[in-house]
């Protein structure tokens, strides 16, 4: 969401680099230092989640893979519209982020220096909604390119409906394995036993990817905490 307001930004997170957190542990809580990664550890990060999504890809365009029969349910064809609808799920993202560049945003004039009271006043209402206005514009762009979407998928044959959606899931799935790959790999090189940030927390990568789900996301979590997204950046 586009956010204009420019007087409630925190900018702590801009020098919070790193920190520590208390791991619950089944025995007893371990301290963990964390810190964000520099450029080329993100780099490292990202080479190594783009070759587990190319592994990834090879397995399910395999037919007889096991992730992809068990990744790739067969679809039913029986029911075009459904099959259109479940098309049309699986690509809103898509579909979103292409109409969301078309938008076109009107925003409020900069108020004068020897603007009244009043006049502060109704600036600030129009700053208030302004989330809400930009919402309301993306959703309408949205709302139409899905309708448009619909209904070319509606003249496909069904044939090239099947092709699509394989294409679609394949992509869903390369896509979400490389997320979790750069997610892993980067929480993995973000810990450390100590506050000077020397001692990495685990011996190996594979000692990271191999902890308890439960452990593994309060690690996660926390250093999304350490993060900042690109829009507050931007203000």
């Amino acid at each position: 969401m586009q956010d204009i307001e420019k007087n409630d930004v925190d900018i702590s997170k801009l020098f919070q680099w790193g920190t520590s957190m208390e791991l619950a542990m089944p025995q007893s809580d371990v301290t963990v230092w964390m810190k964000l990664l520099g450029d080329a550890d993100v780099n490292r990060a990202r080479i190594y989640a783009l070759r587990k999504s190319a592994e990834m890809r090879i397995k399910m365009l395999d037919g007889d893979s096991d992730e992809r029969v068990g990744l790739l349910p067969p679809l039913d064809t029986s029911n075009k519209t459904k099959v259109v609808e479940l098309l049309l799920t699986l690509r809103i993202r898509e579909i979103s982020e292409i109409a969301r560049k078309d938008v076109k945003i009107k925003y409020p004039n900069e108020l004068k220096s020897d603007a009244t009271l009043e006049e502060q006043e109704k600036h600030q209402a129009i700053i208030d909604d302004f989330p809400k206005y930009v919402t309301d514009l993306n959703r309408k762009a949205i709302d139409k390119d899905v309708v448009k979407e619909r209904k070319r998928l509606q003249s496909l044959p069904m044939e090239e409906l099947e092709s699509l959606y394989t294409e679609t899931m394949v992509e869903h799935v390369c896509e979400t394995e490389m997320y979790k790959a750069f997610q892993d790999k980067s929480v993995w090189m973000a810990c450390y036993q100590d506050d000077n940030y020397i001692l990495p927390l685990f011996a190996d990568f594979e000692t990271f990817v191999n902890l308890p789900t439960l452990i593994k996301n309060q690690l996660i979590d926390f250093y999304g905490t350490l993060s900042i997204d690109i829009d507050t950046l931007k203000k």
